[in-house]
């Protein structure tokens, strides 16, 4: 029994011994047959698994990139002497201011064609869906027509939106003008067709060329600069000794979108909304209480859109509520988001004013504040 147990203890050194030389001669093994190019089979399986993974494998995958938005399409510019289609998407239209618009038009060298139903009055709509839509199709029907120029706006604009030939609106680029009520029409056109619409004063409003004492000449030449294109303005021009207000200062861009206040929360949960992520969001509203704008504020920032957007620009909120309190209730919707905020902008119910592109992409300073137009030369 002694014999066999120094026999196994005997083993045990050896085997010790034995490890402990394989542990040692292993790696010189190892290194020389890399140098003489044998392969060996000696690794340990992690290292193994290491080598043969990619080299990629071993570092995170960098976060994928969001899908860029596809570029703004500028509407084709509107030749010196062009035929206008003049149409009415919502409230009926005063004739006296009709008139006025129209003739001051033509006093600028355009030519008029009028929409079958722009005279027409049902007692609340300037006839009904469907010929108000036919209208606004058969303006984008016909080749000759250069331009869709509403002659005023008011509520009826957004059950037009279903029936509305996008494709052909795509195809045509024509240049679509009109604010208040229309900005469902533009944004509505930037969603479907990334078409850039203008936001300016209309033919039959008492803020554009149906006014009582005609529009003024900054207006009207600003607006037909942007429609003729020649040459595309660098900048958002104001009025001569327009002063803007610097609520929080800064330096922006983005897509310029916007328009009247409660026609953007009319679209919130539509499919005829854009999206405004990096936007510069422009503003305005006329006649509601200082509780609506507030809650129409708050809302667009329970829907996520002043999170997302680079900059704000405020036009006029004509009859609505004090500026100090405007600014206070932008600031709230914010929750204290440090982006440029301007207000006081040539822009609304009001004369004079500005024609601002929207869709258009520009450039927001504070110091000194300016909007400025990065891509309006890529007309064509």
């Amino acid at each position: 029994m002694n014999e066999l147990q120094q026999a196994a203890g005997r083993w045990r050194r050896a085997g010790s011994t034995l490890a402990w030389l394989v542990v040692a001669v292993a790696p010189v093994v190892i290194a020389l047959g890399v140098r003489r190019g044998v392969p060996t089979r000696v690794a340990p399986a992690a290292a193994v698994a290491s080598a043969e993974a990619p080299p990629e494998a071993s570092q995170s995958a960098p976060p994928a990139k969001e899908p860029s938005a596809p570029a703004a399409i500028w509407p084709r510019a509107l030749p010196a002497h062009g035929l206008v289609g003049v149409i009415a998407p919502g409230r009926p239209v005063e004739t006296d201011r009709l008139e006025r618009g129209l003739a001051a038009l033509r006093a600028r060298g355009l030519t008029v064609k009028e929409g079958a139903h722009l005279r027409s009055n049902n007692g609340s709509y300037a006839g009904s869906t469907e010929q108000r839509a036919a209208d606004f199709n058969a303006m984008l029907a016909d080749a000759n027509v250069a331009a869709i120029w509403c002659a005023r706006g008011g509520a009826g604009c957004l059950e037009l939106l279903p029936r509305l030939d996008w494709d052909k609106v795509g195809q045509r680029r024509l240049p679509l003008i009109g604010y208040s009520d229309v900005t469902l029409l533009q944004l509505a056109q930037f969603q479907r067709c990334r078409l850039i619409a203008y936001s300016g004063p209309m033919v039959a409003e008492p803020h554009g060329f149906g006014a009582d004492h005609g529009i003024d000449d900054h207006t009207a030449a600003d607006e037909l600069q942007w429609l003729r294109l020649s040459p595309p303005p660098a900048a958002i021009q104001p009025p001569p000794r327009q002063t803007w207000l610097v609520v929080q200062p800064g330096e922006a861009h983005g897509p310029l979108l916007g328009g009247n206040l409660s026609r953007i929360v009319q679209l919130l949960g539509t499919p005829w909304l854009p999206d405004f992520k990096g936007a510069v969001l422009l503003l305005e509203e006329t006649h509601e209480t200082a509780g609506s704008v507030r809650s129409m504020l708050a809302k667009l920032a329970d829907a996520g859109l002043f999170r997302n957007v680079n900059a704000v620009v405020l036009g006029d909120f004509t009859d609505c509520l004090p500026i100090d309190e405007l600014h206070a209730s932008v600031r709230r919707a914010l929750a204290g988001r440090d982006i440029p905020v301007l207000s006081h902008a040539p822009y609304g119910h009001i004369l004079p004013r500005s024609t601002w592109p929207l869709g258009a992409s520009v450039r927001l300073t504070t110091s000194p504040p300016r909007v400025a137009v990065l891509d309006a030369a890529g007309t064509g």
